[in-house]
């Protein structure tokens, strides 16, 4: 008994020990770094096997495409800015898709949206939207970013952005790829105004035109008359019924080329330009109090290979050869003269020659819209012009490139969401289309159902022949009618001013030139809604109310959509 007591005596003071031992010293504090988080590998979001199914299948389709384009010199190299795509969407489902793709990109621009989500859309907008498009538009606070890559790797244009665009749509995530489309101030078959990119015609005057006009027939051109948009009466005086209406308090943006070289990289240039010193003595009485011309300039991406060569000739040209900086300046003066009192922004997104990729449209259109919405917190009361188009072929899925263009559509529906009413040229693509043929489609962004779409009417109220469709008319000129086999050519306005329009070219010894095209329908109807604006027409209306009171001559064909506009007609 006495050997068990002393057995569990020692065994006691062991484990007794063996306690103060190992809680010796004071008790340490508890650790205050965090605790190491996981690695999280994000899980894939398509397996090997079909990914490698997208690889293949936009191999083979990218090059077919490719293969198309070469087979049509007017398309081979003059569609898009080689090696660049487009890539919108929320910043985290972007970096999912191309981790997932493992393309090789570098990241050269980014637009960032999001801050659009403190914004709301207008109920009116919402409902013209959903009417337009049967659905509901994207919400500003989904936007994310509109991101510019260059292709670092061997892989075409059309590869990067198809795999981009199947796999999206194969795990539902709503990113959208698109090539760095180029754009000018006209339709496929050429830029400027209406014809040939390099045509010899353009370099008739330099910055643009096709001849100079004499100061005094500004106001008293058909365009402006009974034959045109009964703007003017007798001796270049405003119609009656326009003169409470001159556009106040609307503010229009007009994206384009821009004379004013002093105006520097990514510069804004506030009251530089006062309306009343280009135009000199022909604006009489509406000159008073008439806000200045603003203008922003900012860096754009070259664009090598736009416009390429004469498409008509195929005789390769200097790009240099072609000057027509004066094209946003012209468009601006028809703004002007309709809506005189409205705030003009010449926002320049195009080079000298006409020519600019779509990215420098976007970055443009959103520091419009930046500074509109940090002035008015509301896009309501804004116009948006777009005198351009982008360069994309009839059924463009036969070329490797996609259906739709989800970058811009995504851009001009969230301003029109927000409040502003955006008006594009239709195009000039219809200079050789000869009877009975009907004339082209719009081009973008004029097609999109929410944009008002314009085509451009004669004198005697018909449809330009170069003109495409349109969803309403506006004077814009006309060719000269030759034969049926060249139903088309450009016109010699100094002979027959009646075939033409006249608007601002400051480095002509007049101050104005003669021009053509669509581009210069564009801005009268903008002019209009700035006016209908004014007088309290929703946003959402007034496509609706300048397509009801447009006029129907005897001259009518349905390529003018709802007719020619009657500035008169349209006020409430």
């Amino acid at each position: 008994m006495c050997n068990r007591w002393y057995v569990t005596l020692v065994l006691c003071l062991t484990l007794l020990l063996a306690g103060i031992v190992s809680g010796c010293g004071p008790t340490p504090p508890p650790s205050t770094e965090p605790p190491e988080e996981a690695t999280v590998t994000p899980r894939p979001l398509v397996s090997e096997d079909e990914l490698a199914e997208i690889r293949q299948v936009c191999q083979a389709w990218s090059k077919e495409g490719r293969e198309r384009q070469h087979e049509h010199p007017e398309y081979e190299d003059l569609l898009y800015i080689e090696g660049y795509t487009i890539v919108t969407g929320p910043k985290e489902e972007i970096e999912r898709v191309l981790e997932s793709l493992e393309l090789s990109l570098e990241q050269v621009d980014a637009i960032d949206l999001s801050h659009l989500g403190k914004y709301e859309f207008m109920e009116d907008a919402l409902e013209f939207l959903r009417e337009k498009q049967g659905r509901s538009p994207t919400d500003p606070a989904e936007l994310g970013e509109i991101r510019l890559y260059k292709i670092i790797e061997k892989e075409s244009v059309e590869q990067v952005v198809c795999e981009i665009n199947k796999l999206s749509a194969m795990v539902e995530f709503p990113v959208f790829a698109d090539p760095n489309y180029h754009v000018s101030p006209a339709g496929w078959a050429g830029g400027g105004s209406p014809w040939s990119q390099n045509g010899e015609w353009t370099g008739l005057l330099n910055g643009g035109g096709l001849g100079e006009a004499p100061s005094a027939d500004f106001r008293t051109q058909w365009a402006f008359g009974a034959a045109g948009i009964d703007l003017f009466g007798n001796r270049g005086v405003r119609v009656r019924v326009l003169e409470e209406y001159r556009g106040a308090g609307i503010r229009v943006g007009i994206f384009d080329t821009s004379p004013f070289t002093e105006v520097g990289e990514e510069e804004q240039c506030m009251h530089c330009f006062p309306f009343d010193e280009l135009v000199g003595d022909v604006l009489g009485e509406s000159a008073e109090a008439e806000p200045p011309l603003t203008v922003w300039h900012h860096r754009l991406i070259p664009s090598p290979n736009c416009p390429g060569y004469d498409r008509r000739s195929e005789d390769r040209k200097s790009l240099e050869s072609q000057n027509i900086s004066n094209h946003g300046l012209f468009v601006a003066g028809l703004v002007h003269a309709v809506a005189p009192h409205s705030e003009i922004y010449l926002v320049r997104v195009l080079e000298d020659d006409g020519c600019g990729g779509l990215f420098a449209i976007y970055k443009g259109i959103m520091m419009f819209m930046d500074e509109t919405l940090q002035d008015r917190g509301t896009l309501e009361g804004t116009v948006i012009n777009l005198s351009l188009g982008i360069h994309q072929p009839p059924n463009p899925s036969r070329f490797g490139l996609p259906k739709d263009v989800k970058t811009l559509e995504r851009t001009l529906e969230t301003a029109v969401g927000l409040g502003a009413v955006v008006v594009a040229a239709a195009g000039n693509d219809s200079f050789d289309k000869l009877p009975p043929e009907s004339p082209s489609q719009m081009e973008m962004p004029a097609e999109y159902p929410f944009v008002i779409g314009v085509a451009a009417s004669n004198i005697g109220s018909g449809r330009g022949c170069f003109s495409n469709r349109g969803d309403v008319a506006a004077p814009g000129g006309n060719g000269e009618i030759l034969d049926e086999e060249t139903q088309c050519e450009i016109p010699n306005c100094l002979r027959n001013p009646n075939l033409c329009l006249i608007s601002l070219a400051p480095n002509s010894k007049t101050g104005y030139v003669y021009w053509v095209g669509t581009s210069f329908a564009t801005p009268l109807v903008s002019g209009q809604a700035a006016l209908l604006l004014e007088a309290g027409v929703r946003p959402a209306d007034v496509t609706g109310q300048i397509k009801g009171s447009a006029v129907r001559s005897p001259a009518y064909e349905p390529a003018l959509g709802g007719g020619v506009i009657n500035l008169p007609a349209s006020l409430p």
